[in-house]
């Protein structure tokens, strides 16, 4: 069997453990963007013009990949799209001659990983990246936020628990990335920042001879001066719970964390990854008759622009919640709730919530209360809760996770990583008999 797995430095030990874990004595090439990490390296392709011929099928999928990688938005397009069409032939020349059976990467959030689960699709090849799932002690893999169909079979007792978990007001998605910060948190995320990427990553540029590698041209802060994201600033937009009066025709929407994969790469269209600028098109198309109740995301707090929550304001239709507030005890006075790919839409549907949504995601058509939409009237709100808390959602949802704690961050190999390679290995093999 041979596997094509994409690395990086902190997750390389434990995405080679699991590959070995998972299936009988594999062969195994490691792709990075990193020299010297694996046996294949993305600039062997992108700084090599011999792969700078025309393709077909590149051609198709060209500006899809572009909008959606912030690295490639940021520079000229003319050389972003050398750098694709380089990183997608160099890549199909070597897939037609190691045939893989299967890809194991972490979740899109790049071109370079992009074009590999194309690539992957392309040559019908079954593709695992690892979701740490909102419900606590559970996981799933996916290609591109999509549910998959693994067959797994789920018990009464194991939905009845879920769902207690997941409708209690106190109940938090534990991810380290939410903890709560304060205003001295911030200042040093950003000063630490600004110096990695003005001093250490143009030293690792010129050290690796590696200029155009997508880690060390991409940064956190692309607004200006600390006083462009201050907290303190910041805080004079934000209202508390305490604050404000809902009359429950509302309509709530989480603001997602960016960058980040659910928005660049898991939404139909590639023009959501400039995703602020989707929420404010979403508002100004819809009914100025609407309140759009929008919450911060916990950890976005001193990472969002202040531009950005003026816009906001300037709609004149909208709240924008403190990031800190419990969105539980939000939901319970509101039926109508606005998502693009984020598990709030599948807890307000567990609470006969109507849900509206801008995009195809992982529940999608799982309830009658679930529509999609490109903006919204009055008249398409609902009034009240349905009433209808659909166990059968939550049991088709969980079809697709299993059992496993998991996080994709630096401290990966906390992770179950026995539970994920059974699971991993119990997919490819329903998939491979599916095929036969």
């Amino acid at each position: 069997m041979k596997v094509l797995v994409y690395v990086r430095q902190w997750n390389k030990d434990f995405y080679l453990q699991l590959i070995r874990m998972a299936f009988s004595q594999p062969e195994v090439d490691i792709i990075s963007d990193f020299r010297g990490l694996g046996n294949i390296w993305s600039g062997e392709y992108i700084y090599n013009s011999d792969y700078d011929q025309m393709s077909e099928a590149y051609e198709a999928e060209q500006e899809d990949i572009r909008l959606r990688c912030r690295f490639l938005r940021s520079i000229p397009q003319e050389k972003a799209e050398e750098l694709s069409r380089r990183f997608w032939n160099g890549l199909e020349k070597r897939w037609k001659l190691e045939h893989y059976d299967a890809v194991v990467s972490p979740l899109i959030d790049c071109y370079t990983m992009d074009i590999i689960e194309r690539m992957a699709r392309r040559m019908g090849c079954q593709y695992f990246s690892l979701v740490t799932f909102f419900a606590r002690g559970y996981s799933r893999f996916t290609r591109r936020g999509e549910l998959y169909d693994a067959k797994r079979e789920v018990s009464d007792e194991e939905v009845d628990r879920v769902l207690d978990m997941l409708t209690d007001d106190s109940y938090k998605v534990n991810f380290a990335l939410n903890r709560e910060k304060k205003i001295w948190d911030t200042r040093k995320y950003f000063i630490r920042r600004r110096l990695i990427e003005r001093l250490y990553f143009p030293y690792k540029k010129r050290k690796e001879k590696d200029p155009w590698n997508y880690h060390y041209n991409t940064c956190s802060f692309t607004g200006g001066s600390y006083r462009a994201y201050s907290v303190k600033r910041a805080e004079s937009y934000y209202k508390k719970l305490s604050d404000i009066r809902l009359q429950g025709d509302e309509v709530y929407m989480p603001l997602h964390y960016v960058p980040e994969a659910t928005v660049d790469y898991w939404c139909d269209q590639p023009d959501f990854a400039l995703y602020e600028d989707s929420i404010i098109r979403f508002i100004s198309n819809s009914d100025p008759a609407i309140t759009f109740v929008l919450k911060e995301h916990p950890a976005m707090y001193g990472k969002r622009t202040i531009s950005f929550y003026q816009r906001l304001r300037d709609c004149g239709n909208v709240i924008l919640i403190h990031p800190y507030e419990n969105s539980n005890l939000l939901m319970r006075q509101i039926h109508n709730v606005l998502v693009y790919t984020g598990s709030v839409g599948v807890e307000a549907l567990l609470r006969g919530k109507r849900v509206f949504s801008v995009t195809e995601n992982y529940y999608s058509h799982t309830s009658r209360n679930l529509v999609k939409v490109s903006q919204l009237q009055h008249q398409d709100l609902a009034t009240e809760d349905s009433g209808d808390h659909d166990r059968e959602i939550l049991r088709q949802i969980l079809k697709g996770t299993f059992p496993a704690n998991s996080t994709a961050g630096r401290d990966i190999e906390k992770s179950d990583l026995k539970e994920i390679a059974e699971e991993m290995r119990r997919i490819y093999k329903v998939n491979a008999k599916a095929e036969e």
